[in-house]
């Protein structure tokens, strides 16, 4: 009967709601789907209930969301790790998880040289912040190291994450830059790697970028708010910038010292920038960093997934997937793209004669030449 026709729905067919309902398809439209693929009408509570089902399910079990996100990527050949404590009663509270697929291990032991790290908030049904790790593959692109879920994005997160970089994951050998915002959880975590006594042998491996594109619209925010003229705010700017951009050290000093002679700039300056001045200029900057002092790559990376995931709440494991699927869909478009371009700017000759002999390129680029002179 049609009241229970979400009851007899097969397994294929509520993996597919369930994966379309991740992707944000609305209900209606996924009725639709239905209907043209299995000639099966369902309405929008049909949808929903089968959405729920794994939510109903975790609750029978008592599973918590970070356990099921274990078992998935347990099940995909992934790798995941928990930060939590026990309280005096023997309850396990959980801060936060870290999940690693298996492209993403591999892309932290052979790209991960420079992590940009830059939690995002996004509705989930847990609360919780997501902080995406991504790297920079040989092409300049941007490739995933992996997706922490946190309770908070406190100093004793970060240190947490810091460890799990240096100590445990594949980047421990190669990281030696972390970029990121002007996170003050980050701050007072990369503060305490200098000094704590846990990360004395890898004290001098890693360096800091912070974005400098922040800093300056925090530095353009603080213009406006002390209300300086115009012409004024013009010509802080173009200073500041050019502290920020120039190559050589020495115009980088001077423009931070005209800046701080500056009675309404002094305060400003000696508070948020003199002591990071070394983590955001690129001329004081150690290190590898790719060439960057901004934390764009991290912007991309979360912007790319906030267009990717619905709107409604989604569980962790719910967000997992879509990221995954995600990534695997972005490498596949790269991948087309790049062989379209390659046949784009080849001759229509060079490409029938490379794929009628069998050639390669350079020969077939002689035969080519060799018919067009005759």
């Amino acid at each position: 009967p049609f009241k229970f026709a979400d009851k007899l729905l097969s397994e294929k067919q509520v993996a597919l709601i369930q994966s379309m309902y991740i992707s944000g398809v609305n209900y209606g439209a996924i009725a639709n789907v239905i209907k043209l693929n299995d000639q099966i009408d369902l309405c929008r509570e049909h949808i929903r209930h089968v959405c729920l089902r794994k939510k109903e399910e975790r609750l029978k079990q008592r599973i918590s969301e970070t356990e099921e996100l274990e078992r998935y990527m347990i099940s995909t050949n992934g790798i995941s790790r928990v930060d939590e404590y026990t309280d005096k009663n023997g309850q396990i509270h959980r801060k936060a998880i870290a999940t690693f697929t298996e492209e993403e291990l591999y892309n932290l032991k052979n790209f991960g040289d420079l992590i940009a790290i830059d939690p995002t908030f996004y509705t989930m049904t847990s609360n919780w912040s997501i902080i995406p790790l991504t790297v920079i593959g040989p092409e300049r692109n941007i490739k995933s190291g992996g997706v922490i879920f946190s309770c908070n994005t406190s100093e004793d997160r970060f240190i947490w994450i810091l460890k799990l970089l240096l100590f445990e994951l594949p980047s421990k050998d190669v990281v030696t830059t972390i970029c990121s915002d002007d996170d003050p959880g980050l701050n007072a975590a990369f503060r305490s790697y200098l000094i704590d006594p846990e990360f004395q042998t890898k004290k001098s491996q890693l360096n800091r970028v912070i974005c400098f594109w922040h800093k300056l619209s925090n530095f353009i925010s603080e213009l406006k708010r002390l209300q300086i003229p115009e012409d004024d705010i013009k010509k802080y700017i173009k200073l500041f910038k050019k502290m920020g951009n120039s190559r050589d050290e020495i115009v980088t000093l001077k423009c931070f010292q005209t800046l701080e002679s500056k009675p309404e700039l002094k305060n400003y300056m000696n508070n948020n920038i003199k002591q990071d001045l070394k983590y955001i200029a690129k001329s004081m900057l150690n290190g590898f960093n790719c060439g960057y002092n901004t934390s764009s790559i991290a912007e991309s990376s979360n912007s790319r997934l906030k267009m990717l995931l619905p709107s409604h709440s989604l569980s962790l494991t719910d967000i997992r997937i879509a990221l995954s699927s995600a990534e695997h869909l972005s490498s596949l478009s790269k991948q087309f793209i790049r062989e379209r371009k390659a046949r784009k700017i080849k001759d229509s000759m060079l490409i029938n004669v490379m794929e009628r002999f069998d050639i390669s390129e350079n020969i077939a680029n002689s035969i080519c030449n060799a018919i067009i002179k005759s």
